[in-house]
């Protein structure tokens, strides 16, 4: 694998999948996007420390459920949030699938061999 690939697997791609929202989320009015995306670091940041103290293994076998819980929660919000009072959301049906199937991807491809040896190792 080269060092590209390498970033985009393990840093860019696991973090972008669960921040891809709707723009109307994304607003900077209240400091909510701040407020969000500083919580979501944190609890990364304890959940992902204490496995990546204890084995580069048990960190990818976490990525890989966080990756999934994401596809979970995402299908289990899309239909209700898809059309308010008859008028569907098509910026919501757009993110909600990217999301979904970046996940999905990245699923599939830590899982592969090539990728846990190049963690493990």
């Amino acid at each position: 694998m080269t060092t590209l690939q390498k970033i985009l697997l393990f840093i860019v791609l696991p973090f972008l999948a669960p921040l891809i929202l709707p723009f109307r989320f994304l607003k900077l009015s209240g400091g909510g996007p701040i407020l969000f995306l500083g919580f979501l670091l944190g609890i990364c940041a304890v959940l992902m420390g204490p496995f990546l103290w204890r084995g580069k293994s048990t960190a990818l076998t976490l990525a890989i459920f966080i990756q999934g819980i994401n596809v979970v929660i995402r299908l289990m919000m899309f239909f209700p949030n898809l059309s308010k009072l008859g008028v569907f959301d098509v910026a919501w049906l757009i993110t909600s699938l990217l999301s979904m199937a970046l996940s999905l991807y990245l699923v599939l491809r830590l899982d592969r061999t090539d990728v846990r040896v190049t963690m493990v190792t």
